[in-house]
């Protein structure tokens, strides 16, 4: 049986004036050329992929630091960059990534304004650049290289003003690992001032059979080092400038937490953010154990110390305050667990592990939840 292809084959042979020729070649030329920009737009494909995942990196580490925009910036060049398909340089400029306000509720970006919470950012193979990308057979037809463009958004803020009270028992059976609990605790207010709005208030609570002010509530904008520094500096119970040893009384540091809330309110005309963002409030609590009580300094049950703590987390749920847990459960306590855990409040989340080293990725764990990074286009 005789094909199409054969018969056109032999129709070319036979034909004696010629003229199918220049038809053959050209035909041939368009199927060569064809197949020539499949490859070249398939290896675009890839190169727009690998030019998104960059796109995509800039944002995310732009967004984690948007409210400090000189470091947003060199973040976002830094991952962009890293990211970039190999070979082709510098895809992200400084020009490239663009700070601005995103509306969740009409998904769209503003560039500028005052308090920036989304950080747009594009990535750039092109010929203005020096970087566009050459094709392999295309440019036997006149395609020498591809212009490719990637962009991307991303969010660090949820819209909310997070005020957060940390709450760190310093008690004698917590000295040993104390160390760690005080990194976890300082990358907490890393994380919370590289991402919270710069109006969020932070403070902090040191206690063990008593409450012990570390630091009162102030905005990030002029608190954040000192209270950094104030952390940083925190010892076990007994030492200079820390309470006494005491047992574990959780109700007296939320107490405190309580009253730096109350008193920020009271000096400031309450709880109100009229044209702002809303307030979410939280109280942290970080300790290595339940309520207990150390006689002769602490003269109360064990039982009551319980029923405070109990009562002031809903006093702090009653007031809006959320409260997270972390516990640091060397024995694997059960009821340690359990007493912690019936603490959380509001949005609150309860927290463990064994291993002290731990402590910074459950704090972490917390600031991520609350103020999440999020690519939105």
């Amino acid at each position: 049986m005789r094909t199409p292809i054969r018969l056109f084959g032999r129709s070319l042979v036979r034909e004696e004036s010629g003229a199918i020729l220049p038809v053959a070649v050209l035909f041939l030329g368009v199927v060569l050329g064809m197949g020539a920009l499949a490859v070249d737009v398939t290896r675009g494909f890839v190169a727009r992929d690998q030019l998104q995942a960059a796109a995509d990196s800039a944002a995310l580490a732009g967004a984690s630091l948007v409210f400090d925009q000189a470091a947003s910036r060199a973040a976002a060049l830094q991952y962009g960059n890293l990211n970039a398909p190999p070979g082709h340089g510098n895809v992200v400029s400084a020009s490239d990534v663009v700070f601005g306000t995103w509306n969740p509720a009409t998904r769209t970006f503003a560039a500028g304004g005052a308090n920036p919470n989304a950080v747009q950012t594009t990535a750039r193979m092109t010929q203005a650049q020096g970087n566009a990308l050459q094709t392999a057979l295309a440019s036997a037809v006149g395609f020498g290289s591809f212009d490719v463009t990637a962009s991307a958004i991303a969010t660090g803020d949820n819209g909310a003003q997070w005020d957060v009270v940390l709450v760190q028992d310093v008690t004698g059976s917590f000295r040993g690992e104390l160390p760690d609990a005080v990194t976890a605790d300082q990358t907490l207010l890393s994380c919370i001032n590289n991402r919270a709005r710069p109006q969020s208030l932070i403070g902090g609570v040191a206690f063990t059979g008593y409450g012990h002010h570390v630091e009162p509530l102030a905005e990030l904008s002029s608190g954040f080092q000192s209270i950094y520094n104030s952390f940083g500096n925190l010892r076990s119970c007994g030492n200079r400038g820390m309470p006494a040893c005491s047992g574990t009384h959780i109700g007296a540091g939320l107490q405190y937490g309580l009253d730096q809330f109350d008193n920020y309110d009271r000096a400031n005309g309450g709880n109100a953010n009229a044209g702002g963002p809303p307030r979410k409030r939280a109280m942290i609590v970080v300790s290595d154990g339940e309520p207990s009580c150390r006689r002769p300094a602490c003269r109360t049950s064990t039982q009551d110390l319980r029923n405070q703590a109990v009562a002031r987390a809903d006093a702090a749920a009653a007031a809006g305050i959320s409260v997270f847990t972390v516990l640091y459960n060397e024995n694997h306590s059960q009821g340690a667990s359990n007493f912690l855990e019936s603490l959380i409040r509001g949005d609150g989340t309860f927290h463990e592990t064994p291993d002290p080293r731990r402590l910074t990725d459950l704090l972490e764990t917390i600031c991520n939840a609350q103020l999440p990074l999020r690519l939105v286009q």
